[in-house]
């Protein structure tokens, strides 16, 4: 089978970040022969196990930076020899204005090097008729990857969405014995500070049973099980039947995030 010769580089490190630019991967290979493309992207958004079922995305190779190995002039030519081994024909940077991401593609020896453009960048890039205008430069990364998508005269509209396979089979076995409609306190978060207290959550999930007829689930990663766990007696404890706290593999906890009626969380994945 071949392999990606299209390498896209999204450089932000959230979970939710790799969830929003996945029509623009998927915008970037169907323009390949191949229908995939590669990803360099960071460890922290955990693209590796949500592109695992997704056949457009055909790696995953991980940025490390921020004191990490790819840190650096020596830390960029380190990856830049990884790349170069890959043969890649084409890359895209979808929205970073550092001068990091054409220099390691052109070290690479990518042949063609497309991206929004932003200062510096536009001498090592090709395709200046696709780089973004000043006003669009100052938008959100988001935005600014649409538009690339748009300057290249490609649509989001035809994507597929975030492919979970097995996980979404096995979050519906899961769901099945609980009484609908689902409601999902997701008390996870990348930063401590950003997270409500365990209390907060509580109050609130007696105030949704009170109010509504149905399952109160409590997500959260490996971090979180004890203290989802101690959600879950404290709820429980109460004589409030119907409370669950869910944990395990990622895509089967969106999996069972897609069932819900609604969803309340901190304000990061």
């Amino acid at each position: 089978m071949a392999k990606a010769k299209t390498l896209v580089i999204q450089p932000l490190q959230g979970i939710g970040d790799y969830m929003w630019f996945v029509p623009h991967l998927h915008a970037l290979a169907n323009t390949t022969p191949e229908k995939k493309i590669s990803l360099l992207t960071r460890p922290r958004s955990f693209a590796d196990q949500l592109s695992a079922e997704d056949p457009m995305i055909d790696d995953v190779i991980w940025l490390e930076i921020k004191k990490g190995q790819h840190d650096g002039l020596c830390g960029l030519w380190r990856l830049a020899q990884v790349l170069r081994k890959k043969k890649y024909t084409k890359a895209y940077i979808l929205h970073s204005r550092s001068l990091r991401y054409p220099l390691l593609c052109r070290m690479a020896g990518i042949p063609k090097i497309y991206g929004p453009g932003m200062g510096w960048q536009k001498v090592l890039l090709h395709g200046a008729n696709t780089f973004l205008r000043k006003e669009d430069q100052k938008k959100h990364p988001i935005q600014r990857a649409t538009q690339v998508i748009k300057n290249h005269g490609l649509s989001l509209e035809e994507s597929s969405g975030l492919h979970l396979g097995w996980a979404e089979k096995e979050a519906e076995e899961f769901l099945a014995s609980m009484k609908p409609p689902y409601f999902a306190l997701c008390i996870g978060s990348s930063e401590a500070q950003k997270k409500w207290p365990m209390e907060y959550y509580i109050q609130l999930a007696e105030m949704i049973a009170h109010r509504k007829k149905g399952t109160i689930l409590i997500l959260g990663g490996p971090s979180e099980v004890v203290e989802g766990k101690n959600i879950e007696m404290a709820l429980n404890h109460k004589k409030n039947p119907g409370f669950f706290f869910v944990s395990g593999d990622l895509r089967f906890t969106l999996g069972v995030l897609k069932k819900v009626a609604f969803i309340v969380g901190n304000d990061t994945g």
